[in-house]
C-alpha cells in the first residue's frame, strides 16, 4: 500500500535519483510541445519537436568529494576516481545521512555522481529522501522560470514553511490590535529561530493511487495546498492557486497587476498531481477547483529517457 509519507519522500527524492533526462513537455493545453534534455547540474537542451533548437547551455560545479570518491568535471563530461588516488585540493566533502544516523557513503561510482547532487539527505531504507538540510539548493538548471526547477525537483510538494501558522497567527493579531508593524517584527523573529524538527506538510494529501504515466510507473495524489505551502518561487508556482497566489501579492503590497477584478485571482486549494516513481519529477498537475483557467495552471511532462550519457557538444549552440 502506498503511503502519504511515500508521496513526500519521493517530491524530496529527484536529487538523489537521477543524473540527466529526456523529457517532452507542455505547460498549457493546446500549447506546443517541446523535447528537453537536462543534466545534472546545469546543463539543459530545449528544441520544438521539430529539432529546432530553442534555448540551452550549461555551466559545472567545482570538483567535489563524495564520501571516498571525487567527481571531477572534464570538458568531455564527468569522471569519478577514488579519493585516495586523487591528490589535488577537493572543495568540499558530501555525505548523506540515514534515519538513525549511520553514514551513507556512496559504493559505487554512479552513486557518486548522484549523491553530487544531494549534499545533506537523511535517506530511508529504500533510498528516498526522509529530510533535506537545505530544500532549495537547485541541482538542475533554470529553464525560462523557476516552475521548470520545481517540476524537476519538486520538494515544495513535500515539506512546507515551518513558520507559517506563527506568521499569520502574528499577522491576525496584529491587524486586530492595529499594529501591521509589529506583525513585521513577529514574522522576522521568528525566522531567525532554529529549526526543532523536522518541515511540516505542504499538502493534504489524498486519494492517494500507484498509477502509469505514459508507460512509466507514477503516484498520483488528489492534494490541497496547506497555509504552509510555499512554492520555490510564489510568481510561477508547480501549484497556481490561493495560497501561492495571497504569497505574491503579500510581497507585491496589494492585489497584482491584471487581478484586481473580483474572481480574477487564482483561487484553486485541489489539485490532482503525479510523480515519476523513477526520478521524482512531478509529470503531471491540474486543479480541480479553480474558477477559472489560466496560464500556468496545468503541465504535463512525458519521460523519454533517463540517465543517458549526454555529451557536452549537445548543450552547445
Amino acid at each position: 500500500m502506498v503511503e502519504v509519507e511515500d508521496f513526500r519522500a519521493l517530491a524530496r527524492s529527484s536529487r538523489v535519483l537521477w543524473r540527466s533526462v529526456r523529457f517532452t513537455m507542455r505547460d498549457e493545453p493546446g500549447s506546443a510541445w517541446r523535447r528537453v534534455w537536462v543534466r545534472r547540474p546545469g546543463a539543459y537542451r530545449v528544441e520544438d519537436l521539430d529539432g529546432r533548437l530553442v534555448s540551452c547551455g550549461q555551466d559545472g560545479p567545482p570538483v567535489t568529494a563524495v564520501g571516498n570518491w571525487v567527481v571531477i568535471e572534464e570538458s568531455d563530461g564527468r569522471r569519478v576516481v577514488p579519493s585516495a588516488s586523487y591528490r589535488d585540493p577537493v572543495p568540499r566533502t558530501v555525505f548523506g545521512w540515514s534515519q538513525d544516523g549511520a553514514c551513507m557513503e556512496p559504493r559505487t561510482a554512479q552513486e557518486a555522481l548522484a549523491a553530487v547532487a544531494a549534499p545533506g539527505v537523511v535517506l530511508r531504507a529504500d533510498g528516498l529522501v526522509a529530510r533535506l538540510a537545505d530544500r532549495w539548493t537547485d541541482s538542475v538548471p533554470m529553464v525560462e522560470n523557476y516552475r521548470f526547477v520545481a517540476m524537476l525537483d519538486p520538494v515544495e510538494l513535500a515539506d512546507g514553511d515551518p513558520y507559517a501558522a506563527e506568521e499569520a497567527e502574528a499577522a491576525d493579531e496584529a491587524g486586530e490590535a492595529g499594529e501591521a508593524g509589529e506583525a513585521g517584527e513577529a514574522g522576522e523573529a521568528g525566522v531567525a529561530d532554529e529549526l526543532a524538527g523536522p518541515p511540516p506538510p505542504a499538502l493534504d494529501v489524498g486519494e492517494l493511487s500507484a498509477v502509469q504515466h505514459h508507460g512509466r510507473p507514477a503516484l498520483e495524489a488528489v492534494v490541497r495546498t496547506l497555509p504552509e505551502y510555499e512554492p520555490r518561487c510564489s510568481c510561477c508556482p508547480l501549484l497556481n492557486g490561493a495560497v501561492a497566489y495571497a504569497l505574491e501579492s503579500g510581497a507585491y503590497g496589494g492585489p497584482l497587476p491584471g487581478f484586481s477584478e473580483p474572481g480574477a485571482a487564482p483561487d484553486a486549494r485541489t489539485f490532482r498531481v503525479r510523480l515519476d516513481r523513477g526520478t521524482g519529477i512531478c509529470v503531471f498537475a491540474e486543479p480541480l477547483d479553480a474558477s477559472r483557467a489560466r496560464m500556468g495552471d496545468t503541465l504535463l511532462v512525458r519521460i523519454e529517457a533517463v540517465d543517458e550519457d549526454l555529451p557536452d557538444t549537445l548543450f552547445a549552440r
